[in-house]
């Protein structure tokens, strides 16, 4: 039980403190019989326990003086009981204050004055404007969008009326009204502020008169200059009697210097503007709040703070939820590792870290370091790192910065996932940004070469401590320490238990399910997003990523297509599921360029992707298959690959002839008119020719013999061995197994004479 409780127990005499027995038997719990020994000892002995008189108000009751009690049953001090009773005797006093005040509050209610007509004519004027932009005409303008609604309109008529009763002329002559102690001005306005709660209460109104005394004096000297007009400020539009569209504008105008002009001087070109105008001047704390109005601020504050803090202040922002599974969200960004170390002397902290993250864990799945900055090369290391360290698993969404060493990387990226940059200079969009300062702030933070957080950091744990920067800077470790640290503190990171789950990053990961029919690494993803665009040698070795535009353009021949690294050359050829020459490709694509990818960790380069000008992917190439020329190389599976090849090459002269066949046989009769001649006139002039050529004869004239070929005159001699020739080729004899290996491959070069394909 409480010391408060028992008050009533207590009796001041003398300037002493006397208790009586029920204070000592229920508050210390003390045995009624140890009450009564100890006064009896007391009474007989007169001892210093114990001490006790009769009550001078009951002469039935007796009283224990409080320090004669034992200490072994913990008596509260002489201090403590003094403390309660003047507590209580306070309490007392107040309670009549109030009384009173509360009387005082009813009379203030009752002589609160009735609106003035300057404030009731301000209400009936004002109107809520809403400012847009004319794209017409690039101004500023303002639509009427209504006037105040009720319940504010009697809100601000109620805290009018407040401020009347505090500046009127006859207020010395109302406070003689009341007692003494409130004839002092700012005892006066204390009783008006809480007649003011008392009015909110009954009336369900917000007043917000000041509890400060000297900024409500402040508010009542600038509502005897502005009237109403304070209050309207602070709920919109200043009225309209004020300040018209013009003066917005140039408002506006004023303010959206990058020079950040102070609201003073602008106030004061301002001014000088409107007298020239023939307008009356503004004071400035009208001129100020008439700058920071929401709808005014809007326009000048990035010209002025900055595009960044506009962001941070007016633009929406969306609320968004963590994924729901791992890998549906990576995110991936670089940063400063903020640490230092000594490389050759000299104490640098250059070092530059890309990270990917798993946006549902957050936890750090893939890094790489650098100390020249990011680049092509630097991200895609990261990004097989996290890939790798995921079991190969593809994410669903990638969320990436959009430079140009971003872009470069990713350039394959979309053709496999849902892949884009994020909002330029747009930091909150990005979870990875939370998880940098948080590991500085935590963990990074705790090691003696931490360089601190960028400038802008706030807290002093943020910050560099620049005493600790010179007293240990020599004990610095090398580049390679502080890449081993920081891989450590990402380690650290990923164990860390954080988090309403209380789970670290690795847990959080490890326990999700993966999203729907989540996708793996495949040929195709590797090759769209690490393989590299084919450039000249002069490009290749400046060291960049090539991108899409700048890959050479490479034709495909009907023999394939070939590729110069240095000094040597690689043939492709595109195969068709069964791994013979893909003969549509050949049709459809044979003497068009091509952009060529390929593996450049892959030195024999056995395989190269075709895509056509609109960077999409065609097909595959692969190395061409070598025939030999001489039968002595040959080996096992040379003669059915030369069959294969010479098959292909039968197929597809069949098909152009099958094409002219049925063509022929569709529009049979339709030619081509030569010179504009019709084809009645074209026939008639070539029976004019042969009739003119047959009338002419000469030496070499054609002669025809019966189941013969047409050819030349020849004198006798030659005639004979042309026939002997002619009959010996006509002979049917039985040729020798060399004979036939002979006649294949004669036959087989006169193919390659005549096509070229097979020259390779």
């Amino acid at each position: 039980m409480s010391l408060n409780s028992f008050v009533s127990e207590v009796k001041v005499i003398d300037s002493e403190i006397w208790v009586s027995w029920n204070f000592a038997t229920d508050l210390l719990r003390v045995s009624l019989g140890a009450i009564k020994k100890g006064v009896l000892r007391q009474r007989k002995s007169n001892s210093t326990t114990w001490i006790n008189r009769k009550d001078p108000t009951d002469k039935r009751k007796n009283l224990v003086l409080l320090t004669s009690i034992p200490k072994r049953y913990n008596p509260p001090s002489e201090d403590q009981v003094w403390a309660l009773l003047l507590d209580k005797e306070r309490q007392a006093n107040n309670l009549k204050r109030d009384r009173k005040q509360d009387y005082l509050v009813t009379k203030i209610l009752d002589l609160l004055p009735a609106l003035s007509k300057r404030d009731s004519d301000v209400f009936d004027s004002y109107v809520i404007e809403q400012p847009r932009v004319d794209f017409d005409t690039g101004e500023l303008v303002y639509d009427t969008k209504g006037s105040l609604p009720a319940d504010k309109l009697k809100e601000l008529q109620a805290r009018c009326m407040f401020y009347s009763l505090l500046v009127s002329d006859d207020k010395l002559m109302l406070r003689k009204r009341f007692d003494e102690e409130y004839h002092r001005p700012a005892d006066f306005r204390t009783l008006v502020v809480k007649a003011s709660k008392q009015y909110e209460l009954a009336y369900d109104v917000k007043l917000k008169l000041s509890d400060n005394d000297q900024v409500l004096l402040r508010n009542i000297k600038r509502y005897e200059q502005e009237g109403a007009g304070m209050f309207l400020s602070q709920y919109g539009n200043t009225n309209s009697l004020k300040y018209d569209v013009d003066d917005d504008q140039m408002i506006i105008k004023l303010m959206s210097d990058p020079r950040k002009p102070t609201v003073k001087d602008a106030c004061a070109t301002f001014n000088r503007i409107r007298v020239q105008k023939g307008k009356e001047e503004v004071k400035i704390r009208s001129f100020r709040d008439r700058v920071n109005l929401p709808s005014i601020q809007y326009f000048w504050y990035a010209i002025h703070h900055g595009f960044s803090a506009w962001q941070n202040k007016f633009e929406h922002t969306n609320i968004t939820f963590k994924p729901s599974v791992r890998n549906a969200l990576w995110v991936a960004d670089g940063t400063k590792v903020n640490y230092y170390y000594r490389e050759g002397g000299k104490t640098k902290a250059r070092l530059d870290v890309y990270v990917i993250l798993d946006a549902h864990s957050e936890r750090i799945l893939g890094y790489s370091f650098s100390t020249n900055g990011e680049n092509a090369y630097v991200i895609r290391e990261a990004l097989s790192k996290s890939i790798a360290s995921t079991g190969n698993t593809l994410p669903y969404q990638l969320l990436y910065d959009g430079d140009s060493a971003n872009k470069l990387a990713f350039q394959g990226a979309s053709e496999v996932m849902v892949a884009f940059n994020a909002k330029a200079r747009n930091p909150k969009s990005k979870i990875i940004e939370s998880v940098f300062g948080r590991m500085q702030r935590y963990i990074m933070s705790r090691h003696i070469n931490f360089t601190g957080q960028n400038v802008l950091a706030k807290s002093d744990r943020s910050r560099l401590n620049v005493d600790k920067l010179e007293k240990y800077q020599k004990t610095f470790g090398t580049l390679a320490e502080a890449m081993s640290q920081f891989e450590e503190d990402m380690r650290i990171w990923n164990a860390l238990k954080q988090g309403v789950d209380d789970k670290s990053p690795n847990e959080r990961y490890n326990d999700s399910p993966d999203y729907v029919d989540f996708r793996w690494l495949g040929e195709k993803e590797n090759m769209h997003l690490f393989w590299e665009y084919k450039v000249n040698d002069r490009m290749r070795k400046q060291g960049k990523l090539p991108s899409f535009k700048e890959a050479s353009d490479i034709t495909f021949y009907n023999h394939g297509i070939a590729l110069t690294f240095g000094k040597k050359t690689f043939n492709y050829e595109v195969l068709d599921t069964e791994g013979e020459i893909d003969q549509r490709f050949l049709q459809k694509y044979t003497g068009l360029k091509f952009k060529v990818k390929y593996n450049v960790n892959d030195l024999d380069k056995k395989r190269i992707a075709l895509f056509n000008e609109n960077q999409k992917f065609i097909a595959w190439a692969t190395s061409t298959k070598m025939t030999k020329r001489a039968i002595y190389d040959f080996e096992e599976g040379d003669k059915d690959l030369i069959e294969r090849r010479l098959k292909t090459r039968r197929e597809q002269r069949k098909e152009v002839m099958d094409k002219q066949e049925d063509l022929n046989y569709r529009y049979d009769g339709h030619q081509v008119a030569w010179n504009c001649m019709s084809k009645e006139e074209q026939s008639l002039a070539e029976s004019d020719y042969l009739e003119e050529l047959a009338s002419t004869p000469s030496e070499g004239s054609i002669r025809e013999g019966e189941n013969q070929k047409v050819h030349y005159d020849f004198d006798e001699d030659e005639m004979e061995v042309y026939e002997e020739e002619e009959t010996l080729l006509e002979e049917d004899t039985a040729p020798t197994e060399a004979d036939k290996m002979y006649e294949y491959f004669r036959n087989l070069e006169n193919d390659e004479d005549n096509d070229s394909d097979m020259d390779t």
